[in-house]
């Protein structure tokens, strides 16, 4: 069923005499104009953790998504008096709406381009009545994020349908645009990627009960505007990390437990010894590597294997978000090529504290904000590794001799 939530992309107005709803992916999050009438009473900074994969487990991580955050601690229901043209009326009209099961309703307020039918509609309506407790009384709003242009309503309720232990609170958001002609438009938000990170926090948050704790402010090495947000109230990506711009091949760098971790992982790789180069994978990563090399022509190894030796000749930049270290390579430090860098994810394992590579022909939503390069490589990445190399463009690329 929450597969039709991929699948489905509506846009939902609310005007001022109408009633907005909307509903995304089993998540749902109100982005509203930030120019819209969002009261800033209690506003301030908050740093959302990033959720990063291990195979098929999520972790905390310490990257983290900094926004402007209001909190409010009040059930959906005390929104009902809102303002009409406010983003919280919206939001308890959607609630309203969804919690009714009102398809025809919906319908009314879809975009004309929308090729929605009532028939998806009422699927979609379905499953949210059948995961979570709607009702505007049971709904409590933590709060709303400024991010961008929008406002994310962040709320929770009680699971329904098993998709959580029932002893935890469901946590999701719910997803508006403001319109030029007036109300609110709803999307589904597939591409809103910082919306669906944030969302990752929230799910992976339900087992603390002071969502305070969560959000609490953090400092970090490096803080800088993610570029899909500078347009309003612009969210920042905070974490540590460290410029290296050295060769893969090299001696053992002291105290430096992480590059040589991964230097000698892929010297087994380069050897060819495919067997020793899988156990330093965590067990699921390391099943599928075996079973895709076993699988595999030899010419598919073969271009395989000169792919990963190519685009990873040179470890350029290391995140380190802890229990995660997040490795990026390139072929060549000569950054005035349009090479993009490849990335690879070590786990500190929680069990034992030693290095595992981990999710081999896994993704995960940071995945595909990485692999974006106008979200990260352009903006920061590249501009870090020039400014480390002290040289001027013209001769910038020559490996540095150092971390």
């Amino acid at each position: 069923m929450f597969q039709k939530f991929f699948k489905f992309s509506i846009v939902c107005r609310a005007r001022k005499s109408a009633r907005a709803f909307a509903m995304w992916c089993g998540i749902v999050f109100v982005c509203l104009n930030a120019a819209a009438a969002v009261p800033s009473t209690g506003r301030r900074d908050a740093s959302f953790p990033i959720s990063l994969r291990s195979d098929r487990q999520s972790f905390v991580s310490s990257i983290y998504i900094k926004c402007n955050y209001s909190p409010h601690a009040v059930a959906a229901s005390a929104f009902r008096t809102a303002p009409p043209d406010s983003p919280e009326q919206a939001f308890f009209q959607i609630l309203a709406a969804l919690n009714k099961g009102d398809v025809n309703e919906c319908k009314k307020l879809t975009t004309a381009g929308s090729t929605a039918g009532l028939k998806d509609l009422a699927s979609v309506i379905k499953a949210y009545q059948n995961s979570f407790d709607l009702h505007p009384e049971h709904l409590k709003t933590m709060g709303h994020l400024e991010v961008g242009t929008n406002v994310l309503f962040l709320w929770e309720t009680v699971p329904l349908g098993g998709i959580a232990p029932s002893d935890h609170q469901a946590r999701n958001l719910f997803t508006f645009e403001d319109s030029t002609s007036g109300g609110f438009y709803w999307a589904d938000g597939r591409n809103n990627i910082i919306a669906t990170m944030i969302r990752g926090s929230l799910q992976v948050s339900v087992n603390e009960t002071n969502f305070e704790r969560v959000i609490s402010v953090r400092h970090s090495q490096f803080e800088f505007p993610i570029p899909a947000t500078t347009n309003g109230v612009a969210a920042a990506l905070q974490f540590n990390g460290r410029v290296y711009g050295v060769p893969l091949k090299g001696d053992k760098v002291d105290k430096d437990d992480i590059l040589n971790f991964y230097r000698n992982a892929f010297q087994l790789f380069e050897e060819g010894n495919i067997v020793a180069f899988a156990k330093n994978y965590t067990p699921e990563s390391q099943k599928k590597l075996l079973d895709w090399f076993a699988t595999k022509s030899p010419d598919e190894v073969s271009a395989f294997s000169r792919d990963t030796i190519e685009t990873r000749r040179f470890v350029s930049f290391i995140i380190d978000a802890d229990p995660f270290f997040i490795v990026f390579t390139r072929s060549s430090m000569d950054l005035t090529t349009s090479e993009m860098h490849r990335h690879d994810y070590v786990l500190r394992d929680p069990s034992d504290g030693k290095f595992r590579l981990t999710s081999f022909y896994f993704q995960s939503f940071f995945d595909d904000f990485l692999n974006n390069p106008d979200n990260f490589e352009r903006p920061f990445l590249i501009p870090k590794l020039e400014a480390a190399q002290h040289k001027p463009v013209e001769k910038r690329g020559e490996p540095q001799s150092k971390p």
